[in-house]
């Protein structure tokens, strides 16, 4: 018969050695070890091929694809059911109400608490119901501790954590007052994060619908509509193609070569445009389009930065994660990128072929691009370089450009041959000198989207830091005059040797 151990001795085992604790708790807190304040309880799975373990089954069965973007504190099915059988003839266990449910294997870290009797499958250790901490300390505690535990974790073919280990689990304990406050705190400062994040989400959502309904009004006529009724406009989308010719021929000229013929194609105009505008195709209007460079690039941050398929977004150019050339290299002379030229993205996923970027002041000169990027350089750059942008990463200018794309291994393709074809609703040029204003205050909203995005991010990360805060007793709420938590745990752990 093995001797029965004294309280100090329990104490001495379930108090967490220094060298083990993830950071520093106040004095009156206790960093002990989880399975010794509440049992872990693995689950199991009844054999798939007998039927009468599953079917018309009234016993809840949690496994963690049930928890997979599972927002809720409390769960109380999943989607499938078992049956009395099946819980029996298998090594899932049926636990209590307010047990906190783990997943410690594919993934690590999902959390839940148990609104009812239920059981789960082999991918949980569940922690059950304790004297010693409030439920929904625990539970916001495992979810903050997931990385921590996460190092816990041993296993060839995937990361999990043994009953053993989960038992060992560090646990910062305070006492039950101050478990109170913090799950309180916690509670509102999420709440008020999340009503941010939720208003957030709908100003995104407003914002992208209304680019959306303004592009596809820019590019029917339909924005400036009252501006050509005001103005009484006689001038036509043909006069400006006329001078665009013109510009073509001298600029033939100064190059000593004869013109190249435009690589146009026959097509249906899309939609009727207002009296004025003309359906023209991108070859009418390019003066060069031209490959990026194939040469080996190189992440030394010397040279000449590499603008790749990743850096360009809808309409705008990003600057990071970039490749370098050497300053020496003979690509860089040939392939300049100019103000107002366009990039243009010719090998992409589906969702991302196509979309074009337009160099601005700050990188032009500056910068090189790879192969799977096209320049593209328009006559009358200035003004048709912004509309020609904003119209092919439009709704109306991709469903033309996607339909001209070709398929190969889950990429697309659409080469710059292909892109020429593409149509274009061009406007008289005074009226597109319009357009550009209403576009450059789209551009502004989108950058102020860009910044909600930031800021979506950022909350995320302010409800990390308060979950870090709580746990460490950095919230405020902390009360050194009340009874230790050590205390606390002297009653759990006695009453277990009464037992």
């Amino acid at each position: 018969m093995s001797k029965k151990k004294t309280l100090e001795e329990l104490l001495k085992e379930v108090m967490v050695p220094e060298s083990e604790q993830f950071y520093l708790i106040p004095n009156n807190w206790s960093w002990v070890k989880i399975g010794y304040i509440s049992d872990v309880v693995g689950g199991g799975t009844p054999k798939s091929t007998v039927s009468e373990y599953y079917a018309h089954g009234d016993i809840p069965w949690i496994t963690p694809a049930d928890l997979s973007g599972y927002e809720d504190i409390y769960i109380s099915r999943g989607k499938r059911n078992i049956t009395a059988e099946g819980l029996n003839n298998s090594s899932a266990r049926l636990m209590p109400k307010d047990t906190i449910l783990f997943s410690s294997r594919a993934p690590i870290g999902y959390v839940a608490i148990a609104s009812n009797e239920l059981c789960t499958n082999q991918g949980f250790k569940s922690f059950l119901p304790s004297k010693a901490y409030i439920t929904r300390y625990g539970y916001w505690y495992l979810k903050f501790a997931k990385s921590f535990v996460e190092k816990l974790a041993s296993g060839t073919t995937f990361p999990e954590i043994s009953s053993s280990k989960a038992a060992k689990i560090p646990f910062p304990l305070p006492p039950l007052p101050e478990q109170k406050r913090i799950v309180e705190r916690v509670e509102s400062l999420l709440g008020r994060a999340e009503e941010l994040k939720q208003l957030i989400d709908q100003t995104k959502i407003k914002t992208i619908q209304r680019r959306t309904s303004v592009l596809a009004k820019v590019f029917r006529g339909q924005l400036t509509e009252e501006w050509r009724r005001r103005n009484n406009c006689t001038e036509t989308a043909d006069d400006f193609l006329e001078y665009i010719q013109k510009e073509k021929k001298a600029s033939n000229s100064k190059k000593k070569a004869k013109g190249k013929k435009d690589s146009l194609s026959v097509f249906n105009e899309p939609y009727k445009l207002p009296e004025g505008w003309k359906w023209i195709q991108l070859a009418e209007i390019i003066e060069s389009s031209t490959y990026g460079t194939s040469a080996k690039t190189n992440d030394s941050n010397d040279g000449i930065p590499v603008l790749r398929m990743g850096n360009i977004k809808a309409g705008e150019i990003i600057t990071e994660n970039l490749k370098y050339l050497p300053n020496e290299h003979p690509d860089i002379q040939t392939l300049t990128l100019e103000e107002n030229d366009l990039l243009f993205n010719r090998t992409n996923s589906y969702e991302l072929v196509g979309k074009t970027g337009i160099v601005r002041k700050e990188i032009a000169g500056k910068m090189t691009f790879a192969s799977y990027l096209v320049r593209i350089r328009l006559y009358q750059k200035d003004l048709l370089a912004p509309y020609v942008c904003a119209y092919i990463n439009s709704n109306e200018g991709r469903k033309l450009l996607l339909a001209g794309a070709t398929q190969q291994v889950g990429q697309a393709n659409i080469n710059p041959t292909k892109l020429s074809y593409l149509p274009i609703p061009l406007p008289p040029q005074k009226e597109l000198q319009v357009i550009l204003t209403r576009i450059s205050r789209l551009d502004k909203l989108e950058k102020e989207f860009g910044q909600l995005l930031k800021m979506d991010n950022n909350i995320e990360t302010l409800k990390a830091a308060i979950l870090n805060k709580a746990f460490r007793g950095e919230l405020g709420t902390n009360n050194l005059e009340e009874e230790s938590a050590l205390e606390l745990l002297k009653e759990v752990l006695q009453e277990q040797l009464n037992q």
